[in-house]
Protein backbone atom coordinates (compact mmCIF):
# COMPACT_ATOMS: atom_id res chain seq x y z
CA UNK A 1 0.00 0.00 0.00
CA UNK A 2 1.42 3.25 -0.73
CA UNK A 3 -0.43 6.75 -0.76
CA UNK A 4 1.38 9.91 -1.54
CA UNK A 5 -0.13 13.44 -0.75
CA UNK A 6 0.28 15.76 -3.59
CA UNK A 7 1.63 18.96 -1.84
CA UNK A 8 3.97 16.90 0.73
CA UNK A 9 7.20 15.17 0.02
CA UNK A 10 5.55 12.32 2.76
CA UNK A 11 4.67 8.92 2.12
CA UNK A 12 2.94 5.88 3.82
CA UNK A 13 5.27 3.31 2.66
CA UNK A 14 2.75 0.14 4.31
CA UNK A 15 0.50 -0.29 7.06
CA UNK A 16 0.14 -4.11 8.17
CA UNK A 17 -2.24 -6.17 10.77
CA UNK A 18 -1.43 -8.71 13.07
CA UNK A 19 -4.14 -9.49 15.30
CA UNK A 20 -4.31 -6.16 17.61
CA UNK A 21 -1.37 -4.67 16.26
CA UNK A 22 -0.64 -2.61 13.44
CA UNK A 23 2.58 -1.35 11.61
CA UNK A 24 2.63 2.13 9.62
CA UNK A 25 5.40 2.94 7.83
CA UNK A 26 6.33 6.28 6.64
CA UNK A 27 8.59 8.06 4.36
CA UNK A 28 9.72 11.43 3.70
CA UNK A 29 8.77 15.04 5.60
CA UNK A 30 6.14 14.78 7.83
CA UNK A 31 4.89 18.62 7.91
CA UNK A 32 1.28 20.08 7.75
CA UNK A 33 0.39 18.90 4.15
CA UNK A 34 1.22 14.88 5.27
CA UNK A 35 -0.45 15.37 8.82
CA UNK A 36 -3.46 14.39 7.97
CA UNK A 37 -2.86 11.92 5.85
CA UNK A 38 -1.06 10.24 9.36
CA UNK A 39 -4.20 10.92 10.95
CA UNK A 40 -6.47 9.24 8.62
CA UNK A 41 -4.13 6.17 9.14
CA UNK A 42 -4.13 6.03 12.38
CA UNK A 43 -7.71 6.71 12.54
CA UNK A 44 -7.86 3.68 10.30
CA UNK A 45 -5.44 1.28 12.18
CA UNK A 46 -8.12 2.11 15.52
CA UNK A 47 -10.88 1.40 13.68
CA UNK A 48 -9.88 -2.21 12.43
CA UNK A 49 -9.31 -2.81 16.39
CA UNK A 50 -5.57 -2.22 16.62
CA UNK A 51 -4.84 -1.50 20.53
CA UNK A 52 -1.37 -0.62 19.51
CA UNK A 53 -0.05 1.15 16.96
CA UNK A 54 3.39 1.07 15.67
CA UNK A 55 4.88 4.25 13.74
CA UNK A 56 7.70 3.22 11.82
CA UNK A 57 9.67 6.46 11.34
CA UNK A 58 13.15 5.40 9.60
CA UNK A 59 12.97 7.03 6.73
CA UNK A 60 11.53 10.05 8.05
CA UNK A 61 13.42 13.35 7.62
CA UNK A 62 11.61 15.84 9.16
CA UNK A 63 8.63 16.39 11.20
CA UNK A 64 6.91 19.75 12.89
CA UNK A 65 4.52 20.74 14.95
CA UNK A 66 1.29 19.25 13.09
CA UNK A 67 3.22 15.73 13.18
CA UNK A 68 3.58 16.34 16.74
CA UNK A 69 0.62 17.29 17.51
CA UNK A 70 -1.35 13.98 15.70
CA UNK A 71 1.33 11.73 17.19
CA UNK A 72 0.46 13.51 20.49
CA UNK A 73 -3.59 13.06 20.24
CA UNK A 74 -3.05 9.41 18.84
CA UNK A 75 -0.96 8.71 21.91
CA UNK A 76 -3.54 9.91 24.73
CA UNK A 77 -6.77 8.37 22.43
CA UNK A 78 -4.71 5.20 22.70
CA UNK A 79 -3.59 5.17 26.23
CA UNK A 80 -7.22 5.70 26.96
CA UNK A 81 -8.29 2.96 26.08
CA UNK A 82 -5.85 0.81 27.17
CA UNK A 83 -3.82 0.85 24.41
CA UNK A 84 -0.52 2.19 22.90
CA UNK A 85 1.58 4.27 20.30
CA UNK A 86 5.21 2.94 19.85
CA UNK A 87 7.27 5.34 17.53
CA UNK A 88 9.95 3.49 15.94
CA UNK A 89 13.48 4.15 14.68
CA UNK A 90 13.23 7.49 14.46
CA UNK A 91 16.17 8.72 12.70
CA UNK A 92 18.62 11.68 14.40
CA UNK A 93 16.94 14.70 13.22
CA UNK A 94 13.78 13.21 13.96
CA UNK A 95 14.79 12.34 17.47
CA UNK A 96 16.18 15.84 18.08
CA UNK A 97 12.86 17.53 17.69
CA UNK A 98 11.29 14.66 19.85
CA UNK A 99 13.51 15.76 22.73
CA UNK A 100 13.75 19.45 21.84
CA UNK A 101 10.20 19.45 22.25
CA UNK A 102 9.88 17.52 25.33
CA UNK A 103 7.97 14.71 23.70
CA UNK A 104 11.12 11.73 24.05
CA UNK A 105 9.97 11.25 27.64
CA UNK A 106 6.52 11.22 27.14
CA UNK A 107 6.25 8.94 23.94
CA UNK A 108 7.10 5.36 23.85
CA UNK A 109 9.94 5.91 21.22
CA UNK A 110 12.29 2.60 20.44
CA UNK A 111 15.37 3.34 19.00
Amino acid sequence: MERDHADSDFTVVGVSYSGSEAVIRLAGELDLAGAPVLHACLLNAAASGADTIEVGFGRVTYIDSSGLGILVSAHKRLQSTGGSLVISQPTERVMRVFTISGLSSYLNIRR
